[in-house]
Parts: C-alpha cells; sequence; structure tokens
C-alpha cells in the first residue's frame, strides 16, 4: 500500500509545480522549461 501511495504522492508534486511553472510563463524562459518538462513527465 505503502508503494502505491509514493507515487501518487510524487505525481500530485509534479503536477502542482507544472501548474506553478504555468503561472509563470510569462518569464518566457520557465515556460519553455515547463514545455520540455511536460512531455517527459506524462512518459513516466
Amino acid at each position: 500500500m505503502g508503494g502505491l501511495r509514493g507515487p501518487g504522492l510524487r505525481a500530485g508534486q509534479l503536477l502542482r509545480g507544472q501548474r506553478d511553472a504555468g503561472d509563470m510563463v510569462g518569464s518566457g524562459h520557465l515556460g519553455q522549461i515547463a514545455r520540455e518538462t511536460a512531455p517527459a513527465a506524462a512518459d513516466v
């Protein structure tokens, strides 16, 4: 059960981080990082 919870929590943190990055897309560079990171996170 703990093994199932771990990845779930990690995924929640990833999603939250992506949302935060989306809020800061106006700075361009962070927007580029988010675009490069999002597909990689989706593959995991």
